[in-house]
């Protein structure tokens, strides 16, 4: 990050996602956080990550399409 083409780069990155989000904001859209870290697998038969996380198995999230669908389903219409 210190030479200067990837610092600039960083920053496109970050400006671009800024004017998505105003986009989103914008048209009433609602920004989600989704876990990252399960208590289970969220997907059968797929291969999953699993780590410790404070002396409990955890498993890496595949997808917020689930929390996603229940934010909808609560009368958050338009999330992303």
């Amino acid at each position: 990050l210190r030479a200067p083409a990837n610092n600039a780069i960083m920053r496109i990155q970050s400006a671009v996602c800024q004017l998505f989000r105003e986009s989103l904001y914008s048209q009433g859209f609602v920004e989600i956080h989704t876990p990252k870290l399960i208590a289970g697998e969220s997907e059968s038969g797929a291969g999953v990550f699993t780590t410790d996380y404070f002396g409990t198995t955890a498993c890496l999230a595949q997808s917020p399409q689930l929390y996603k669908q229940m934010a909808i389903s609560s009368d958050i219409d338009r999330v992303f």
